[in-house]
């Protein structure tokens, strides 16, 4: 599988999310807008109610981490020489928890190193996702391999969004073929990642016509014409967090609001 950090980074450092904030609802979330002052019901804001509540009232799934730490709204944590959790985080958009990946070096691993939620739909003929996403770390960029910070399978294909120090990316690849050969990629920010900030990210995937769309902090590319097999949106992994191969250095991420909404 390829992995893509740098659209990772592309999406903390891009602010225009695709379609599905438009089926959203609410007033906060509007057009990729990504509001990270929208706060809720908790110990540090008193009274108001969850990002949830406000904007995911039509979503197919929404997840603010903090009515529930568990993770347990998720279908399954995918875990290896990572760390993936809930945490009491202040500076979120949506207080008091945000959800933390960090992925030490994957140089000279057999395996990918991920820290990561997924989510499982049983099919699809759209795919689109939104979230705020603040980057900790990024690493160089590697010669081989890569990282990715949110990516969806769709049988033996990957799509999603990357980012290394020197360009946040959007990629398709192949599971089989250890991350050496993109089908699709592209820049969708050739500057390196601003760390440290909150950013409104999107990838909008449309199986039907084979294109997707990714958004980063107010950079966007599509749609991009993409290569699915025919079984493709039989179903749909869509993963959250880092993951990362063959790449020097520590990668890390917090996220906070997120928003899924599937066209089945």
């Amino acid at each position: 599988m390829r992995l893509i950090l740098g659209l990772v980074c592309a999406v903390a450092v891009a602010g225009v999310a695709v379609g599905v904030v438009t089926a959203c609802g609410g007033n906060a979330f509007v057009a990729g807008a990504g509001d990270a002052s929208i706060t809720d019901a908790s110990a540090d804001t008193a009274g108001g109610p969850s990002f949830c509540a406000i904007e995911g009232g039509s979503a197919t799934f929404c997840a603010d981490f903090d009515e529930s730490t568990s993770l347990g709204n998720w279908t399954a944590i995918d875990q290896n020489g990572a760390t993936i959790a809930v945490v009491r985080d202040p500076t979120a958009p949506s207080q008091p928890n945000s959800l933390e990946s960090s992925v030490p070096s994957s140089v000279g691993t057999s395996v990918a190193q991920k820290g990561r939620v997924e989510k499982v739909f049983a099919s699809a003929s759209e795919i689109e996702i939104s979230f705020q996403v603040h980057i900790d770390q990024v690493a160089p960029k590697p010669n081989t391999g890569g990282t990715s910070f949110v990516l969806v399978q769709l049988g033996d294909n990957t799509v999603g969004i990357s980012a290394n120090n020197l360009e946040v990316s959007y990629f398709e690849d192949v599971i089989t073929d250890g991350g050496d050969t993109g089908l699709v990629v592209g820049n969708i920010i050739s500057t390196p990642i601003a760390l440290g900030t909150w950013v409104p990210a999107a990838l909008d995937i449309d199986l039907t016509n084979a294109t997707m769309t990714a958004s980063v902090n107010g950079s966007s590319v599509g749609p991009i014409d993409i290569t699915l097999e025919a079984n493709a949106g039989q179903n749909a992994q869509v993963y959250l967090g880092i993951q990362s191969r063959n790449v020097l250095g520590t990668v890390g991420a917090h996220y906070d609001n997120v928003l899924i909404n599937v066209t089945p």
